[in-house]
């Protein structure tokens, strides 16, 4: 893979020098400059394109990985990750964690995305999401073990805000189901009895759900969303309490 080049750099202030060799690199990512997979040229090379000597660069490029634009690689250099997922997901933890949101508010976004899902899922999904979706419901029938049974509703939620083509909206529902998943796990305690028990009741709301996407109802498939995650949310207090 060819080093991207980094032309007309801009010259630095003084102080701070670190930070401005980060915003100027984080802001060639997100503009495209420097695209995703792209090999960023050797510290050396940047530490004379910048002015600035190898540890500065070095600290500049320590906090694009750690906030997941790149990936430094040893012995073969740094690249492009740009993952938004995990720019969303480290971003929203910060933000739950800092206010304390409660978590029945956390599951209440979720709703609503999920319910924003279905009804796109209902003119967008492919016959190949659909026939992802009927599969996971048949393994989620099939699951007996705790984690089966997770592993198995996790794929079908996250097909489902897959199906929406919306990358905003699945990168958001994506981050939302795993702390679902980490919450419904939680109170399952490991116990498959438990997890069998909760997820056998909403069997029939969730085909349902997958029927309606399947029909193009988009108003029906919202409606059902919106009804199976308030039993869901239910069903995870009721074997909370």
């Amino acid at each position: 893979m060819k080093e991207t080049l980094l032309p007309e750099l801009k010259l630095l202030d003084r102080g701070r020098v670190a930070e401005q060799i980060l915003v100027d690199l984080r802001q060639r990512i997100l503009s495209g400059a420097l695209p995703r997979g792209a090999k960023l040229p050797a510290e050396r090379e940047l530490a004379v394109a910048y002015g600035v000597s190898g540890a500065t660069v070095r600290e500049a490029l320590r906090a694009l990985a750690t906030t997941h634009m790149i990936d430094i690689r040893h012995g073969s250099g740094a690249y492009v990750t740009a993952d938004a997922e995990q720019l969303i997901a480290q971003s929203l933890q910060s933000m739950i964690q800092l206010e304390r949101v409660d978590v029945h508010d956390v599951l209440g976004v979720l709703t609503v995305l999920n319910v924003y899902s279905a009804e796109l899922a209902a003119s967008r999904a492919t016959p190949e999401e659909l026939g992802g979706l009927r599969a996971a419901l048949d393994r989620l029938d099939e699951a007996e073990t705790a984690q089966e049974l997770e592993s198995c509703l996790q794929t079908f939620l996250l097909g489902l805000a897959t199906a929406s083509h919306n990358a905003l909206l699945v990168a958001i529902s994506k981050f939302l189901i795993s702390l679902q998943m980490g919450i419904a796990k939680q109170i399952a305690a490991g116990s498959a009895q438990t997890w069998k028990r909760t997820v056998g009741r909403l069997a029939k709301d969730r085909r349902d759900l997958v029927e309606a996407i399947a029909a193009g109802d988009a108003s029906a498939a919202g409606t059902l969303a919106r009804a199976y995650h308030r039993r869901a949310f239910q069903a995870i207090d009721a074997v909370a309490n």
